[in-house]
Parts: C-alpha cells; sequence; structure tokens
C-alpha cells in the first residue's frame, strides 16, 4: 500500500511560501504542426518482500562479459552502484526502472536510484546508502517515490535532491496528493547534514486535479528549477508542463540556511500561449546572459509544416521577481529533418538473446546545460537518413544563446554507437560540458549481438562538426533483460546521469544502468539490473611531457650499414605528468614486425610485441643510453619513446606521448 499523508508533511508544506508573478513578456506565437504528448513514467514496485540472496553485496567488485570492443581510454574509476537485488534489501522493494542520477562534488560523489541514496568518496568508498524514504525525514517506509534527481550546486557548494511522492485514491490511500521533496545538503560534504522541504505539487488544471511526473532539476546563482508533467490522477490524462521555482535564499535566512522555502509554481507553456510538452531546465554555469535564470529546452517531436524538426526554448528571466518577473519569453529553433517523426512511437532497443525488446520511451529532452553562450542538450531521435536511418540514437544539440532573443543551432549530431556493434540502438543520453567548451554524453545501448550496457562518448571542441570520439565503456551487459512487472513495457532508463567534477571542470561522472546475469525470478520474469558510475577525461593534457629518443646521438633520420652499431638513448622531461603513475614503452617497428626492448626474467631484451618497459611514477632523465645493437639486417626501422599515465586499477588512461626516430639500414659494401 502507498503511503498516506502525515503531519510532518502538513508542516513542511506550510514552510513553502508562494510566489505568483506572471509577467511573460512575449508575443504569442503560431504553434507547430504536430507533437507528440508526453505519457507518464512512474516507477514500478514489485510486491514488498524481504530480499535476501544478493548476487552482488556491497562492494564495488567489477565483472564483465565484455564485448569485442572494450574501449576504456579516458575512463579513471569505476564505482559499482546499487543493483537490483541490492535495493530490494536496501528499501524493502524491487523497482523499475532505476532512474539513475549522480552529481559529483569536491570529494564526494552522490548517486541517486528509485527509492535509494548512496554516496561515496571519489575512490569508491561508500559511505552511506539509505531509503529515500529514511533519507527525507518526514515519510513513512513504503512511500511511493518516483524520479529522484540530484544536482550539484557549484555556485554555492552544495549537492540537491528532489524527487516525486504520489498518493492516489485508486491505490488504496485515503485521497489523492502530489509532492516534490527537496533536500539540500549543508556543504559539499554530504555527511554534514541536509536541509529539507516539500512543495504541495498537487494542481487543478482544466478543472481536474494533477500530479507531477518525470520532475527535472537544475539551477543557476539565485534559484533552483524542477520542472514537471501534470497528469490527472484518475485516468492519468495529460494536462501540461509546470515549473517552480525555488529561491536559495542565500544571504536572507532561506532554505539554503535551513529558513523556510519561498516556492513559486508557474504554467509556462500557457503563458507563451505554447503546446505543453516536456520541458528540462537548464543547468547554469558562469555569468548568466541577459538577466536569463535558466532555459526550459522543449522537443517531444515537434515539426513544422515542411516536418522539419524544432526546439522550443522558453527562457525564464529575473527568476525571483527583483524588478517585476519572472518573465518568460519564447522562440523556436529549426534543427532540420533529423528525426523520422512519422513514426509516433519509438522502437524497442534490440538485444542479443531474446526478441523480446526494451522500452526505449520517447522524444522528451532528458538534460539541458548551458555556459559560455552556448546551450547543450539531449534526447532521443529516429534518424530518417544515414549510417543510423531506422535505429534510436542518442543526439546533441548545442544552441548558440549569444543574442538570447534569437537562439540558432550551432552544431548537433547523433552517438549512434555503430562502432561497437552494427545496428546499435543508443538511448536515454545525458550530457554535460567542461571548462573549456568539451562535451561529454552518457547513454544505454543495446544491440542484435550485444547485451544492454552503459556506454559514453566526448566530443572535443576541434573535433569535426557533427561527430563524437568513439564510444566509451562503462559498463557491459551481460545478459538479455525482462523485467515488466506486468506492466507490458520492459522498461529502462527513463534517464542516466552525467555531472561534471567541480574540482577541476574537466572531469565528467557517467551513471547508467546495465544488464546483470539473470536471476530472482517474480512473475515467471527474471531481468536484474545493475548500476555504475565512471569518472571520464578526455584525452589530453595542459602540461604534456615532452620525450626524445636518438640513434647514434641524432635525432635522425639516421643512415647505418648492416656491419654498423645503434646506440638508443632516451630522455624525458615529465613536466605536467612529474610524479604520476604511468608506462613507458621503447618499441621498433621493423621489417619483421614490432618489438619492444623490455626485461625477461632480469634481462633486458629486444622482445617481439608490444610491452612496457616500465610501471611507476614518472621522473625526468635526460640521455640516458638503453641498447646497444649491431648487425642489424638490410631495411626501414621506426624507433619511438613513449610514456603514458595509469590510473589506480593500473589501466593506461589518456594519450600516449611519444617522440620516434627513423633509421635506414643498408647493405655494407
Amino acid at each position: 500500500m502507498r503511503p498516506t499523508k502525515t503531519s510532518s508533511i502538513v508542516f513542511w508544506v506550510t514552510t513553502c511560501i508562494l510566489l505568483l508573478s506572471f509577467n511573460t513578456g512575449v508575443t504569442a506565437q503560431s504553434s507547430p504542426v504536430s507533437w507528440k504528448v508526453p505519457k507518464p513514467r512512474t516507477v514500478l514496485k514489485a510486491p514488498r518482500t524481504k530480499v535476501v540472496d544478493l548476487t552482488e553485496s556491497l562492494n564495488c567488485s567489477i565483472q564483465d562479459a565484455e564485448p569485442k570492443q572494450t574501449d576504456r581510454a579516458g575512463i579513471n574509476v569505476l564505482i559499482e552502484g546499487i543493483n537490483f537485488d541490492e535495493n530490494g534489501q536496501i528499501d524493502g522493494y524491487r523497482v523499475i526502472p532505476p532512474d539513475p542520477c549522480v552529481a559529483a562534488g569536491p570529494n564526494h560523489v552522490v548517486s541517486v536510484i528509485n527509492t535509494t541514496i548512496t554516496w561515496y568518496t571519489k575512490t569508491g568508498i561508500r559511505q552511506n546508502v539509505q531509503p529515500l524514504a529514511s533519507f527525507f525525514p518526514f515519510l513513512s517506509s513504503d512511500a511511493f517515490l518516483t524520479d529522484p534527481r540530484v544536482v550539484y550546486d557549484q555556485y554555492q557548494g552544495r549537492f540537491v535532491v528532489s524527487l516525486g511522492y504520489i498518493t492516489e485514491v485508486k491505490n488504496g490511500d485515503p485521497e489523492d496528493n502530489s509532492w516534490i521533496l527537496v533536500a539540500v545538503s549543508v556543504s559539499s560534504d554530504p555527511n554534514s547534514g541536509w536541509y529539507f522541504c516539500t512543495i504541495n505539487s498537487k494542481t487543478q488544471i482544466k478543472g481536474d486535479y494533477c500530479w507531477v511526473d518525470f520532475p527535472g532539476m537544475a539551477m543557476d546563482s539565485q534559484a533552483i528549477y524542477i520542472t514537471g508533467n501534470m497528469f490527472t490522477f484518475d485516468k492519468e490524462a495529460y494536462r501540461g508542463s509546470y515549473l517552480w521555482i525555488i529561491s536559495k535564499g542565500v544571504g536572507s535566512g532561506g532554505f539554503y540556511e535551513g529558513g523556510p522555502a519561498k516556492t513559486a509554481s508557474y504554467d509556462p507553456p500557457g503563458l507563451v500561449h505554447q503546446v505543453p510538452l516536456t520541458a528540462q531546465p537548464t543547468h547554469m554555469y558562469g555569468p548568466q546572459p541577459a538577466n536569463v535564470g535558466t532555459f526550459l529546452v522543449r522537443y517531444d517531436g515537434l515539426t513544422d509544416d515542411n516536418g522539419q524538426a524544432m526546439l522550443s526554448i522558453i527562457s525564464v528571466s529575473d527568476p525571483l521577481g527583483t524588478t517585476g518577473g519572472p518573465r518568460f519569453s519564447h522562440q523556436f529553433v529549426p534543427v532540420g529533418n533529423i528525426d523520422d517523426t512519422n513514426v509516433d512511437n519509438l522502437p524497442g532497443a534490440p538485444q542479443y538473446g531474446t526478441n523480446l525488446k526494451i522500452t526505449t520511451n520517447d522524444r522528451g529532452t532528458l538534460q539541458a546545460v548551458w555556459r559560455d553562450n552556448a546551450l547543450w542538450t539531449a534526447l532521443n531521435i529516429l534518424p530518417p537518413t544515414g549510417p543510423d536511418a531506422g535505429t534510436v540514437v542518442a543526439h546533441w544539440f548545442k544552441l548558440n544563446t549569444t543574442d538570447p532573443a534569437h537562439v540558432t543551432v550551432a552544431d548537433q549530431g547523433n552517438a549512434g554507437g555503430k562502432d561497437i556493434a552494427p545496428g546499435a540502438f543508443t538511448f536515454f543520453p545525458s550530457i554535460a560540458v567542461d571548462k573549456n567548451g568539451n562535451m561529454c554524453l552518457g547513454f544505454a545501448l543495446s544491440a542484435p549481438s550485444l547485451y544492454c550496457g552503459a556506454y559514453c562518448a566526448g566530443r572535443l571542441t576541434t573535433d569535426p562538426p557533427s561527430t563524437v570520439q568513439p564510444t566509451k565503456l562503462i559498463a557491459a551487459g551481460q545478459d538479455f533483460y525482462i523485467r515488466t512487472f506486468g506492466g507490458g513495457e520492459n522498461r529502462w532508463g527513463d534517464y542516466s546521469g552525467m555531472s561534471l567534477d567541480p574540482a577541476d571542470e574537466t572531469t565528467f561522472w557517467v551513471f547508467n544502468q546495465y544488464a546483470l546475469p539473470r536471476g530472482s525470478v517474480t512473475d515467471f520474469e527474471d531481468g536484474r539490473w545493475g548500476t555504475r558510475m565512471g569518472s571520464f577525461t578526455f584525452q589530453y593534457d595542459d602540461n604534456p611531457p615532452v620525450m626524445e629518443i636518438k640513434g647514434n646521438g641524432s635525432t635522425g633520420p639516421i643512415r647505418i650499414t648492416t656491419t654498423d652499431s645503434l646506440t638508443i638513448s632516451i630522455s624525458i622531461n615529465p613536466k605536467g605528468f612529474s610524479g604520476k603513475q604511468g608506462a613507458w614503452f621503447l618499441t621498433a617497428k621493423t621489417p619483421f614486425g614490432i618489438y619492444s626492448y623490455t626485461p625477461v626474467n632480469g634481462v633486458w631484451v629486444w622482445q617481439s610485441g608490444k610491452f612496457s618497459a616500465y610501471k611507476g611514477p614518472i621522473a625526468g632523465f635526460s640521455d640516458v643510453r638503453i641498447s646497444t645493437v649491431t648487425g642489424l639486417p638490410e631495411g626501414s626501422y621506426t624507433f619511438a619513446f613513449a610514456v603514458q599515465q595509469l590510473n589506480g586499477q593500473g589501466q593506461l588512461i589518456g594519450l600516449s606521448y611519444a617522440d620516434q626516430m627513423d633509421v635506414n639500414v643498408v647493405q655494407a659494401n
């Protein structure tokens, strides 16, 4: 049974002050020709039961059935999250989908899935795990919670958590109610304590009371922004998309200082005379444009009368009403023929081992971030042409907001995953952008030849337009996945998590689910999900090492005869790599294949293949003689000296920095 309203809920609702200020500041625009109506995405629960036979215990061990392509270059740390069975043990419920979301702080990473919150050190030590029903102090243990989100507020150095809480008469509750629960950490350390607030989100629209579903969350320097789709309690009919603005109250005894949370609710589509669609608020970085608090980004398959796709952007300025706002303005942004919107419902993703597909949901926007006059967002589409035609793919947009009143497309593209497997589907993308303008996209990936897993792809500012770099593996699927709880859909997602690390603003934390080996049978179904997070950095360095290799004292190219000797010497100025863990390689490309200079049974030899010569702290040295060889056969040779960083698991990460020298060996007279 779902929970009833408690007296604690009544108290916290009264602490939220409703500020009503409807100033649209916009001229009505014509509506698009077509769009897709959002559907509810609430969590499904199995009957409450004690779960004791866990496949994975409270540790961070990683055991993968790897796909053929297992590129983890740039992946620094992997941390195993809560899984299907473990969630049942912690909370008492097995749930689908997990709704994974993550936020990185200076020293901790906080993750949420449906019904559970966990935080770790950045090395993977789990410091706290508990049901969200006990994390929020005013809930009963069987509260029906859905769509948790967590974001790190880099402006004030706080973690912020939100989720929905619903009761319904048709499900046995005394009354219909809907709340948005919000928590903010006292400091950048989640162990320091939290402040809590509850917002009454039960709203009467067109004569019907509605509950909020699929809340999105973002913030700027002043406020927290939460959006949600509104559905009627009785028939779950869609009634619109609302926005709640919560003042942080810094310096005024407000929410961030343990005081009452001042909140206001709005109907942005109604205020700008546009159709209601799923809206994601944009998380802002740095100085904001023209007093804009956030942008609400919408899609849901919008097309014009020529069948061209359009994004819908609602800007929110003066969000706390300092100068009479908030003010809402709207514009359409044409994005081209990127999506086959003649197909109403996106097809399910194929998976190896079964004909039952994984639900990919819809075309709603999933995450948005802004910095340096660029607004980035990500969502699912079904390309009508090109290499991704007919497959659902994660699509990203970069929008130019230099003039906030005239937003244009700067770039866009797919992360199709075809470099992992033919016919791959990529879906439920999340997105973040670092301080240098580089982007990372996280997503699920499944294919006819592959179990569903967690992946990501990056894009440097210098990469060609509309492209991403090779797909990176976070967690490979280990089995096919079937788990519907009788709901008719093989639920996944409903989203994935992505966070920029505030410690350096160049490291991305990706959090997503993947398919575990089948087990834990309920109602003849045995699919199990796991979750995993990984930190990702792009393969470039601000202060890279300088390498040098010489032959007979020359940097080359050099010419010797088959009777001459060749003495190899190497140098390294480690610069920014000094003291870091790394591996260096001394290799030779010969007419007979690749050889490496490496110790074998304590003796240094040239051995066929590629092997490291050393692993350990990187230090500098100059003109160290390594090897002298005599009587090289005739031909062309390339000798190389390279160094590459290692992560904590001893895996190579980042770029390999190298110098090479060409040697031409000719026949002696």
